[in-house]
Formats: structure tokens, C-alpha cells, sequence
């Protein structure tokens, strides 16, 4: 087998994973279980490095019905919030990027955050306490 074939082949078996797991977290959603979407997609992605190049907007799209602008929109908007410069276009930012390394944590939960008040999850009038460190997404 040569270089291009297996090359090939792995990008396809790649794909294959990835869409397996869309399949299951398009299941999650359709049983009412959306809030095990990513408690069960995290470590799949450390069992199957594949998984991190989904897409955060295709996650939002099947997670709340959202089109793909409108998720790109919002992954925009979380990218504003903490003035995020990786140079990576907002929909093409994947659960990869987000969680790239504790640091970049804060793109996750940069995204958590507009998709919970998009969606009115929370209760966002909540008086944070003094020092909490994600208190500029509570002022945005």
C-alpha cells in the first residue's frame, strides 16, 4: 500500500469516527439528553483524536436547532468576549480549538456561555461574588 492510500484511508476512517459520534450526539439530543453531549463527547475526543476537528457550530446546530449561521454567529460572539486572536475563522473553530489547552479553556467556556444565554438556560441575573474569574462574561 502506498503513501496516498493510507493517507487516504486514515482520513477516511477519521471521518467515519466523526460521524459516528454526530450520529450520537444527534440521538442525545432526539431522546431529551442534550446536557450528556458533551460530558460523553469530551472523552470520547481523548479515545479518538478524530473528534476534535468537529465543528462548535455543527454541536450547536444539532444541540438547539440552530442554523449554521446563527451558531457561527454565536461562536463569534464568545470569540469577542475574550478577545480571542488565534486567527482561526469562527466556523471553522472546532471542540479541538476549544479545549486546545488549559488556557484556551476559556474559548469552551466563552461558547458555554453565549449558547446559555442564547438559549436562556440560566439565570443570568445572578450577582457573581467578588473574584470570580469569568466575571467579563457576566458584563458582556
Amino acid at each position: 500500500m502506498n503513501d496516498m492510500t493510507a493517507a487516504n484511508n486514515g482520513r477516511q476512517a477519521a471521518n467515519r469516527q466523526r460521524a459516528t459520534a454526530l450520529n450520537h450526539v444527534a440521538q442525545l439530543c432526539m431522546d431529551g439528553h442534550r446536557d450528556h453531549v458533551l460530558r460523553w463527547l469530551i472523552p470520547e475526543m481523548v479515545r479518538h483524536p478524530a473528534l476534535a476537528k468537529i465543528r462548535l457550530w455543527q454541536l450547536d446546530s444539532m444541540m438547539f436547532g440552530s442554523s449554521q449561521s446563527r451558531a457561527v454567529y454565536s461562536i463569534r460572539k464568545a470569540r469577542d468576549l475574550i478577545n480571542d486572536d488565534s486567527g482561526i475563522r469562527s466556523g471553522h473553530a472546532t471542540l479541538g480549538w476549544a479545549l486546545d489547552t488549559q488556557a484556551d479553556t476559556q474559548r469552551m467556556t466563552a461558547w458555554l456561555w453565549v449558547l446559555t444565554k442564547r438559549e436562556k438556560l440560566a439565570d443570568t441575573t445572578l450577582t457573581p461574588p467578588d473574584g470570580f474569574p469569568y466575571l467579563p462574561l457576566f458584563n458582556h
